[in-house]
């Protein structure tokens, strides 16, 4: 009898632990994906620079470029970032396209042009995209004040940064400025008005306007009229 009830505690036993690591394993498998949680998002693409100093993320060998214009005081801007990313995920990861950041700062006089250089100086320690992300989700929170140093170094040390290492590059006013203004120059050159704005780039040719029925489309581009853009430019003979 003894042993027909130690024989059944350990089977109690037993079946406990298999439901508790079971429960576990749901858990954890609930989980936000790291990807989205710790910064790794952007894992496993190239990242550069291009000549005149813009981040680009992609295979190099692409052949259309996705040219983003953005503001991070730009609540438009924020909001687009979810076909950005499923643009990431459709067209830059299998190296169908790869995107470039044009950076503006003109919205907010004093914090668009701060948290542009933190987002430059960030690239510095490999995290541009990264930061770039923290920088929509401090403008969605705080508004107009985000772009605080405080905000901006709790950012910064959320995504393992040496913080001061970026706020010394950050309030260095000549920091990136000339890239800044390529920037600026090239929003004048294709007349960019509103934010955020698309422009393709097909091999090294020069920027274009994605059109509908011959009509450029401004503002953030819907994601199937993106998508069908970069297939047809990406076509032989485009």
């Amino acid at each position: 009898m003894r042993n027909q009830q130690r024989q059944l505690w350990i089977t109690l036993g037993t079946t406990t632990i298999v439901i508790v690591l079971f429960s576990l394993l749901l858990v954890l498998g609930m989980s936000p994906p790291a990807a989205e949680t710790n910064g790794t998002f952007y894992a496993g693409l190239m990242r550069r620079l291009t000549p005149d100093g813009a981040p680009i993320l992609g295979d190099p060998d692409a052949p259309v470029t996705v040219i983003e214009f953005i503001d991070f005081a730009c609540s438009h801007c924020a909001r687009y970032q979810s076909v950005i990313r499923t643009l990431i995920d459709q067209y830059i990861r299998p190296g169908k396209a790869r995107l470039e950041m044009r950076v503006l700062s003109g919205l907010d006089p004093d914090g668009s042009i701060l948290a542009a250089r933190a987002a430059l100086c960030a690239g510095e320690q490999s995290a541009f995209w990264e930061m770039r992300d923290e920088l929509f989700r401090l403008h969605e929170q705080y508004g107009y004040n985000a772009f605080s140093a405080e905000y901006i170094g709790e950012a910064a040390a959320g995504l393992n940064l040496d913080v001061s290492l970026l706020t010394t590059c950050t309030n260095n006013a000549s920091r990136y400025q000339q890239a800044l203004q390529n920037n600026i120059d090239l929003a004048n050159t294709f007349g960019v008005r509103t934010l955020p704005t698309i422009l393709l780039r097909v091999d090294n040719g020069l920027p274009r306007w994605i059109e509908v029925n011959g009509t450029p489309v401004t503002g953030g581009v819907p994601l199937n009229i993106l998508t069908e853009a970069i297939n047809r430019f990406a076509a032989p003979g485009s």
